[in-house]
């Protein structure tokens, strides 16, 4: 699992190209993510959650909650 916090507009997920094993959450604010959305591709296994880093609500999101 990978959780990449505050990742604006990178696209790290796409060059890097995880293996369907690997579950990828990005974070960050919903402006941002709104973005993201509009200009990349979704893919399997990739999961964006709309939230400030600071904002413990946000980090519920994710379904590995509990393990981070």
């Amino acid at each position: 699992m990978v959780l990449h916090l505050g990742c604006g507009l990178d696209a790290r997920v796409y060059r890097i190209d995880p293996p369907a094993t690997v579950d990828w959450y990005d974070l960050d604010y919903p402006t941002v993510i709104e973005l993201r959305e509009r200009f990349l591709p979704p893919r399997e296994h990739y999961t964006l959650i709309a939230s400030s880093v600071t904002d413990p609500a946000g980090w519920t999101a994710s379904p590995a909650s509990g393990r981070c």
